[in-house]
């Protein structure tokens, strides 16, 4: 039987040029325009920007631990320094929980590795051109092995690290090939040394790291200016510099000078204004040089689209964002939801989602499918559910309740006076709306009562409704304290992923009598404490007070005549009087 050996590396990948120094496409030749030597196929390495051709992967760099038997077929550099630390992500619902970003948690992870010489076979195309010297102007030779460190000189010729990928592999090595290999997908956020130690530290974070406010802000700043002052009334200026309206103003659209918003149309720098004062903002005089910010306007937009479109703005990759599992989960539970907004500053891609996400969704990434995922607070509907008890494979399962999460009152503002003024202040809003549990400050429950409050600027054309929904829903889910379940698994459970729904059986939950208590919890937490051997996942309660459904088709049976898988998405009316099923049980709600 072939030895099975647990094998872990680090992957980064270098982009580069697909182009030959001075062959084809590339017009780069040593001596002319300062030449004195090729390059080394990479952006700050090129001898003639304008032929760059870029690949996205021109070579990836595998890093592990020294070792004796390394796998065949590819190049390791046995470099790593211990495993890398690393946090599991977690997951928001809603924005519930005020000590967590609208994103969650994110993944991150360090790794440390040992500097070292290097023959740069693998990272340079012309190598062995160095060594003869037909890589050099002067036709003078090298040896790169005795020439720097591997890691220096990697910084130095790729300084633009960031966002670019970087995964963690475990696996396991048998008769020399890799088998069973987990992956983990993050983007490089930060390189650091070597220093006098010889260590080299790479961090990473997950991809909504690109949406970071510090990163990125939308719309993005406008460099046009007014030429010369405009009064009340005024319909036409010019914009500063010279030449800035084809360069960087679309032909028509909407826009911010000062505080006023209008609509204009622009021929070259010549900018037409249609309508002055829009989006409740007050027709104003405006001076000499002041800026012409473009507006990013949103009008009854869903709200998938709106995440998609903020997200793509930000740089994350469209192949990250499964927009048709979006538009089925909106479509089936936030199909009423339509945002307006108009945003008249440059203002963080997060900053902006966070706002967004109370009025009813989760966003976080999952690393099992390198997807950005996307999931309405609402009942089980379909999910795949599974079955856990201390009697299965569980190592250990730990009971936790936090009543600071609990939701006994929920608070939105709503509809700005104006889009020129805070976008979270309470005091630039016209709408307050109030959905609360009063039961919750009853001398026989909890006596006190919870609030979530949400400043939200997406529903400026009121969309009452909207409001009152997104309310209903955080209550029906937190207006008992939420429980947790802290799970530590075999690796055979795997399969669980962030979101996922377990329904748990344990010792930790009991009735009244004593009996062990099934309920429904969903995962917010999961991490890997050793890799291809254990998971640990972190569940809270998905108790949804009531019996929820959708409409039944016109052909359904009655309720007494229905099977349970009918019954279970079903809506069946109830008797009016008793307000119960004919078997007894609790009406259905519409949520």
């Amino acid at each position: 039987m072939s030895v099975r050996e647990p094998f872990s590396w680090i992957e980064l990948d270098v982009d580069g040029c697909s182009r030959t120094f001075g062959v084809g496409g590339c017009t780069a030749e040593l001596g002319v325009d300062g030449v004195t030597r090729k390059c080394f196929n990479t952006f700050n390495t090129c001898r003639s920007t304008a032929d760059y051709d870029l690949v996205q992967v021109f070579r990836t760099m595998r890093y592990c631990q020294p070792r004796s038997n390394a796998p065949k077929g590819s190049t390791f550099y046995p470099a790593l320094v211990g495993d890398p630390s690393e946090f599991s992500a977690s997951v928001n619902i809603a924005g519930s929980d005020d000590d967590l970003s609208a994103f969650g948690r994110r993944a991150t992870i360090s790794a440390r590795f040992m500097d070292f010489p290097d023959h740069d076979r693998y990272t340079d195309p012309y190598q062995a051109e160095r060594v003869s010297g037909v890589a050099q102007e002067s036709g003078v030779g090298y040896l790169p092995f005795e020439r720097g460190t591997h890691f220096a000189k990697l910084r130095s010729r790729w300084p633009f690290y960031a966002g670019r990928a970087m995964r963690r592999h475990d696996g396991f090595i048998v008769g020399g090939a890799i088998v069973d290999v987990t992956v983990r997908h993050y983007v490089i956020t930060n390189m650091t040394g070597p220093g006098d130690d010889a260590m080299v530290t790479v961090e990473g974070s997950d991809v909504l790291d690109f949406a970071d406010d510090k990163r990125t802000r939308v719309p993005a700043a406008s460099s046009g200016q007014l030429l010369a002052g405009i009064g009340i009334g005024a319909a036409t200026f010019t914009l500063t510099p010279e030449g800035i309206g084809n360069s960087s103003y679309p032909a028509s659209g909407r826009a911010r000078i000062g505080s006023e918003f209008v609509d204009y149309a622009r021929t070259a720098d010549v900018v037409t204004l249609t309508r002055r004062g829009v989006s409740q903002t007050v027709e104003a005089t405006h001076r000499s040089k002041d800026t012409f910010q473009i507006v990013l306007s949103y009008v009854g937009a869903r709200i998938d689209d709106v995440v998609a479109d903020l997200l793509i703005r930000a740089g994350v990759p469209a192949s990250f964002l499964p927009l048709a599992d979006w538009e089925a989960e909106v479509n089936r539970w936030l199909t009423g939801t339509r945002v307006t907004r108009d945003i008249g500053e440059p203002t963080g891609v997060k900053a902006l989602i966070s706002s967004l996400v109370p009025l009813g969704f989760s966003l976080w990434w999952d690393a099992s499918v390198q997807k950005i995922k996307l999931k309405a607070n609402r009942p089980v509907d379909g999910d795949v559910i599974w079955d856990l008890t201390d009697f299965s494979t569980n190592l250990a399962i730990e009971m936790t309740e936090d009543d600071k999460k609990r939701v006994s009152e929920v608070l939105f503002w709503t509809v700005q006076k104006t889009p020129a003024g805070s976008a979270v202040d309470t005091k630039n809003f016209d709408r307050t709306w109030v959905a609360s549990d009063p039961s919750a400050r009853e001398e026989w429950r909890y006596r006190t009562g919870k609030v979530k409050a949400y400043v939200c600027p997406w529903l400026n054309e009121g969309a009452d409704p909207i409001v009152r929904v997104a309310s209903r829903r955080l209550l029906k889910r937190f207006d008992t304290a939420p429980k947790y379940a802290t799970i530590t698994l075999d690796f055979e459970w795997a399969g669980i992923q962030l979101t996922d729904v377990i329904r748990l059986r344990t010792r930790g939950l009991q009735d009244d009598t004593g009996a062990e208590e099934v309920s429904l919890f969903e995962v917010t937490q999961r991490s890997e404490p050793r890799a291809g051997e254990r998971i640990r996942i972190v569940a809270q309660s998905y108790q949804f007070k009531g019996r929820f459904s959708f409409a039944t088709p016109n052909d359904s049976p009655s309720y007494a005549d229905a099977t349970p898988a009918q019954r279970d998405p079903g809506m069946f009316a109830c008797d009016p009087v008793t307000l119960k099923m004919p078997d007894g049980s609790p009406p259905y709600e519409a949520i």
